[in-house]
Protein backbone atom coordinates (compact mmCIF):
# COMPACT_ATOMS: atom_id res chain seq x y z
CA UNK A 1 0.00 0.00 0.00
CA UNK A 2 1.14 3.48 -0.72
CA UNK A 3 1.27 6.34 1.85
CA UNK A 4 -1.61 8.09 -0.53
CA UNK A 5 -3.70 4.49 -0.67
CA UNK A 6 -3.04 4.56 3.15
CA UNK A 7 -4.03 8.21 3.99
CA UNK A 8 -7.17 7.25 1.17
CA UNK A 9 -8.30 4.34 3.25
CA UNK A 10 -8.35 6.34 6.35
CA UNK A 11 -10.26 10.12 5.60
CA UNK A 12 -11.38 8.80 1.52
CA UNK A 13 -10.40 11.67 -1.19
CA UNK A 14 -10.42 14.62 1.22
CA UNK A 15 -6.80 15.29 2.94
CA UNK A 16 -7.52 15.65 6.53
CA UNK A 17 -5.24 18.73 6.88
CA UNK A 18 -5.32 20.13 3.17
CA UNK A 19 -9.33 20.75 3.62
CA UNK A 20 -9.04 22.95 6.14
CA UNK A 21 -9.62 26.98 5.96
CA UNK A 22 -6.42 28.79 4.85
CA UNK A 23 -5.45 25.42 3.29
CA UNK A 24 -2.60 27.41 1.16
CA UNK A 25 -0.92 27.99 4.72
CA UNK A 26 -0.87 24.80 5.72
CA UNK A 27 0.99 23.66 2.12
CA UNK A 28 3.89 22.63 3.58
CA UNK A 29 2.63 20.52 6.42
CA UNK A 30 0.74 18.75 4.05
CA UNK A 31 4.01 17.91 1.85
CA UNK A 32 5.66 16.68 5.22
CA UNK A 33 2.50 14.78 6.45
CA UNK A 34 2.50 13.17 3.07
CA UNK A 35 6.29 12.49 2.97
CA UNK A 36 6.77 11.34 6.68
CA UNK A 37 3.31 10.41 8.65
CA UNK A 38 2.20 8.76 5.73
CA UNK A 39 5.23 6.58 4.65
CA UNK A 40 4.63 4.77 8.28
CA UNK A 41 1.09 4.45 7.66
CA UNK A 42 1.86 2.45 4.67
CA UNK A 43 4.63 0.38 6.44
CA UNK A 44 4.11 -3.49 6.68
CA UNK A 45 3.60 -4.79 10.46
CA UNK A 46 0.32 -3.29 11.62
CA UNK A 47 -2.49 -3.27 9.33
CA UNK A 48 -4.34 0.32 9.05
CA UNK A 49 -7.11 -0.77 10.88
CA UNK A 50 -4.46 -1.36 13.54
CA UNK A 51 -2.69 1.55 13.36
CA UNK A 52 -5.90 3.85 13.57
CA UNK A 53 -6.30 2.50 17.13
CA UNK A 54 -2.96 3.18 18.17
CA UNK A 55 -3.17 6.47 16.57
CA UNK A 56 -6.43 7.23 18.17
CA UNK A 57 -5.35 6.25 21.98
CA UNK A 58 -2.96 8.43 21.27
CA UNK A 59 -4.13 11.48 20.34
CA UNK A 60 -6.59 10.92 23.47
CA UNK A 61 -4.01 10.13 25.99
CA UNK A 62 -2.67 13.53 24.76
CA UNK A 63 -5.85 15.41 24.31
CA UNK A 64 -5.50 16.29 21.23
CA UNK A 65 -9.40 16.35 20.91
CA UNK A 66 -9.63 18.23 17.40
CA UNK A 67 -7.38 15.34 15.48
CA UNK A 68 -8.79 12.60 17.78
CA UNK A 69 -12.16 13.26 16.24
CA UNK A 70 -10.60 13.23 12.67
CA UNK A 71 -8.74 10.01 13.71
CA UNK A 72 -12.52 8.52 15.27
CA UNK A 73 -14.30 8.88 11.89
CA UNK A 74 -11.45 7.37 10.28
CA UNK A 75 -11.36 4.34 12.45
CA UNK A 76 -15.16 4.05 12.15
CA UNK A 77 -13.88 3.85 7.80
CA UNK A 78 -11.67 1.32 8.57
CA UNK A 79 -13.68 -1.24 10.25
CA UNK A 80 -13.79 -0.60 14.30
CA UNK A 81 -16.86 -0.36 16.04
CA UNK A 82 -18.56 2.30 18.19
CA UNK A 83 -18.65 -0.80 20.95
CA UNK A 84 -14.58 -1.78 20.54
CA UNK A 85 -13.69 2.31 20.07
CA UNK A 86 -15.43 2.47 23.52
CA UNK A 87 -13.69 -0.05 24.68
CA UNK A 88 -10.30 1.40 23.72
CA UNK A 89 -10.78 4.46 25.07
CA UNK A 90 -11.98 3.20 28.55
CA UNK A 91 -9.09 1.39 28.39
CA UNK A 92 -7.06 4.41 27.72
CA UNK A 93 -8.89 5.75 30.97
CA UNK A 94 -7.18 3.98 33.12
CA UNK A 95 -4.03 4.70 31.76
CA UNK A 96 -4.26 8.39 31.00
CA UNK A 97 -6.47 9.75 33.55
CA UNK A 98 -10.41 10.60 33.82
CA UNK A 99 -9.81 13.86 32.15
CA UNK A 100 -8.39 12.56 28.90
CA UNK A 101 -10.93 9.93 29.14
CA UNK A 102 -13.50 11.97 29.10
CA UNK A 103 -12.69 14.11 26.61
CA UNK A 104 -12.19 11.45 24.43
CA UNK A 105 -15.70 9.82 25.09
CA UNK A 106 -17.40 13.42 24.38
CA UNK A 107 -15.50 13.26 20.75
CA UNK A 108 -17.18 10.10 20.08
CA UNK A 109 -20.05 10.79 21.58
CA UNK A 110 -20.02 13.67 18.88
CA UNK A 111 -19.35 11.84 16.08
CA UNK A 112 -21.41 9.18 16.77
CA UNK A 113 -24.60 12.33 17.42
CA UNK A 114 -23.54 13.67 14.01
CA UNK A 115 -23.24 10.18 12.11
CA UNK A 116 -27.21 9.62 13.18
CA UNK A 117 -28.26 12.94 12.56
CA UNK A 118 -27.04 12.64 8.75
CA UNK A 119 -27.93 9.04 8.62
CA UNK A 120 -31.56 9.94 9.42
CA UNK A 121 -31.19 13.34 7.34
CA UNK A 122 -30.25 10.85 4.68
CA UNK A 123 -32.95 8.42 5.41
CA UNK A 124 -35.71 11.50 5.49
CA UNK A 125 -34.50 12.84 2.26
CA UNK A 126 -35.41 8.72 0.85
CA UNK A 127 -38.76 9.16 2.66
CA UNK A 128 -39.65 12.46 1.07
CA UNK A 129 -38.51 11.62 -2.54
CA UNK A 130 -40.85 11.98 -5.49
CA UNK A 131 -43.29 9.10 -6.31
CA UNK A 132 -42.78 7.87 -2.68
CA UNK A 133 -45.38 7.46 -0.58
CA UNK A 134 -45.36 8.63 2.84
Amino acid sequence: MTPKQARERLFGELHPVAETEGAHVMAPLVEWSDSAVWDVWARPGLDIKQRSLVVCTCLAALNRIDLLEVHLRGALRVGWTVEELKEALLQLTVYSGAPAGTHAFSALSRIVGSLTAASAGEQRACDLSPGRSN
